[in-house]
């Protein structure tokens, strides 16, 4: 479990790209972290899976987020920006992610040493 927001804003080898190459409609921002798990905190992981996040620092103790999703069901691509990630946001924030890591990792299986239960 990650214990400080500070934690979760790492750099990541290579960008992703914020927008759908072929489409524009591709972002959506949110004000805060609740307000986007009120859409997406009981979405289906398959159907809205979360593969990247990137999170940096917006300002004084406050971040912004980048979540980088596939909608496998219908292969699209979207990119949820949510501004104003605070500190007291970590919990949720180390829920909804630990989530889909252990999915990517069952999707990868064959190259994990263990997938955690």
């Amino acid at each position: 479990m990650i214990e400080s927001i500070k934690d979760l804003a790492v750099s990541h080898p290579y960008y992703c790209m914020d927008e759908e190459y072929f489409k524009n409609e591709s972002t959506w921002a949110f004000g805060n972290f609740g307000q986007f798990l009120q859409g997406y905190k009981e979405a289906d992981i398959d159907l809205n899976l979360c593969f990247r996040f990137d999170l940096f620092e917006d300002f004084e103790d406050c971040y912004k987020m980048k979540l980088f999703m596939i909608h496998q069901r219908k292969g699209i691509f979207m990119v949820y920006t949510i501004n104003n990630i605070k500190e007291s946001d970590l919990p949720a924030i180390n829920e909804y992610l630990s989530k889909h890591y252990k999915r990517l990792q069952e999707m990868w299986e064959p190259f994990s040493s263990e997938v955690k239960s």
